[in-house]
């Protein structure tokens, strides 16, 4: 059994949008194909810590935090179940 792994990924496209944010995405990698699912939280660059795959300077970044590590959990969970059953 070979396990799917995750990493937060920012900014794939390498652009910024009309209000200078960028959307943080989870990938989702398994022989050697990738699949991206959107966390649906737009950030400034100097917002993400790609070292630390946290946020940071954020006035929410405590929850969001809390969020985007909720939804890889998620995401994981789902992927359990789909190997027990």
């Amino acid at each position: 059994m070979n396990k799917i792994t995750y990493r937060f990924v920012y900014n794939r496209r390498g652009r910024l949008n009309e209000n200078g944010t960028a959307l943080l995405q989870i990938e989702a990698y398994l022989h050697r194909r990738k699949k991206y699912f959107s966390t649906h939280v737009y950030l400034r660059p100097e917002q993400w810590n790609e070292k630390k795959q946290r946020i940071k300077k954020h006035p929410n970044a405590d929850d969001l935090n809390e969020y985007i590590y909720g939804y890889l959990t998620e995401i994981e969970h789902t992927e359990l179940d789909l190997f027990n059953i």
